[in-house]
């Protein structure tokens, strides 16, 4: 676990040490080889989407499987907490949430440890696959259903990153990803799938006996060399359904033997979480 020295300063890295240390199935970077790797680290670099190998350097420096960067930052002139935790082995982000300064240390703790038995639960098998799903695009000359271009890709991530080992990035850190698979420099280590969903839509009219159709155009990149395309025509009440269901467990079980999601109390618990959080910080 990383942390700047404000967040070092409010004691909230040692109180989250503590509780981690308790957990079993985590090993602790020893806090003086971690000072020492760190000291220079330039953290904003490090939690740019577009540098993944600079957090699998340090991953490989800490000899680390995964990594916690803490730092407090300021949002709509207010400060926040960030928690951004990393793969150090493959120098993915799996997460990355904000906290209210305004709950108590205790509290604020209390949530990150839960955030990363989340991120345990998730990717106890190691990263399979890594998807970017940027937001569709409306083809219509009417702008009537641009509102679903933005709800379209967050349907399909959000059901994605139920699936464990699929780690949902953002389209930067994927196309960074895919440019680091062809280097030497990930040479000899397991390479899950990378991949950037991309889709286009347009939605028909209905007639005096059909429902309103919709047609999307769907492009996946894997590498420069391997690009597939789906083209789907389907009601446009269908659609939420099948994005959900069907296309995001095409994409999570691609190359993979794993097609279950995480358990329903497991998602119950992760959504309720989040909840808690929306609601908290729609209160501050």
């Amino acid at each position: 676990m990383i942390a700047t020295g404000e967040v070092l300063k409010s004691g909230l890295a040692d109180l989250l040490n503590l509780s981690l240390s308790k957990n079993e199935s985590i090993a602790l970077v020893d806090r003086d080889r971690l000072s020492d790797a760190t000291r220079e680290l330039q953290f904003a670099k490090i939690l740019q989407a577009d540098n993944p190998q600079l957090r699998l350097q340090l991953g490989k420096t800490l000899n680390a499987d995964r990594m916690m960067v803490l730092s407090i930052e300021q949002q709509q002139g207010k400060p926040m907490l960030c928690a951004v935790a990393c793969d150090a082995n493959l120098g993915v982000r799996l997460a990355n949430e904000t906290f209210a300064l305004s709950e108590n240390t205790p509290q604020l703790e209390k949530r990150l440890a839960a955030s990363v038995d989340e991120i345990e639960q998730r990717f106890a098998g190691g990263i399979q696959t890594i998807v970017a799903v940027p937001p569709f695009l409306s083809e219509d000359f009417s702008q009537r259903f641009a509102h679903l271009q933005s709800r379209f890709s967050n349907l399909l991530s959000d059901s994605l990153a139920t699936y464990p080992g699929v780690a949902v990035v953002e389209i930067e850190e994927a196309n960074a990803i895919l440019r680091e698979q062809q280097t030497t420099f990930s040479e000899g280590l397991r390479r899950p799938i990378a991949m950037i969903v991309k889709g286009t839509y347009t939605i028909q009219e209905p007639g005096p006996d059909t429902p309103r159709q919709a047609t999307l155009h769907i492009e996946l990149t894997k590498d420069a060399a391997d690009f597939e395309t789906i083209d789907k025509s389907i009601e446009l009440r269908h659609i939420d359904d099948w994005l959900v269901k069907t296309f995001a467990k095409q994409l999570a079980t691609s190359g993979s033997t794993n097609d279950s999601q995480l358990t329903a109390d497991s998602q119950k618990a992760i959504l309720v979480r989040h909840a808690e959080r929306f609601a908290e910080l729609g209160d501050w």
